[in-house]
């Protein structure tokens, strides 16, 4: 799955690049295939946690923390990352995206930080 998620990934990049003509565009493509596939991975991940017992000790679980993380951010920051050469034309919807982007980012780097204080080694 990983793998074939990488190839997916990198041939989004390419096909962007190719297509690209201007000298500055941001590879909305490329962000929202990686957002997505990301959030795949997280959601068989929690099925995984769902489904063993380890689910009863969600709060010593690292994984946990660090899926809520990513959830957080790349999932509602992909209309931001999606549509951004769009968004930039509009200067209220940008920058009320953009405060969620800045926020969201902290609170997935603090439940980075809360995975390793919190979380307990298998």
């Amino acid at each position: 799955m990983f793998y074939g998620a990488v190839v997916v990934y990198l041939g989004s990049f390419v096909l962007e690049s190719q297509f690209s003509n201007t000298t500055f565009v941001f590879k909305s493509i490329n962000n929202s295939t990686g957002a997505f596939l990301l959030l795949i991975m997280v959601i068989l991940e929690f099925i995984k946690q769902i489904k063993s017992d380890s689910i009863l000790f969600y709060k010593e679980n690292k994984m946990f923390y660090i899926n809520i993380g990513v959830i957080l951010f790349y999932i509602g920051t992909m209309p931001f990352m999606g549509l951004y050469n769009y968004i930039l034309k509009v200067p209220e919807i940008w920058n009320n995206y953009y405060i969620y982007f800045m926020l969201s980012n902290c609170v997935m780097y603090l439940l980075f930080a809360a995975s390793y204080i919190w979380g307990k080694v298998k």
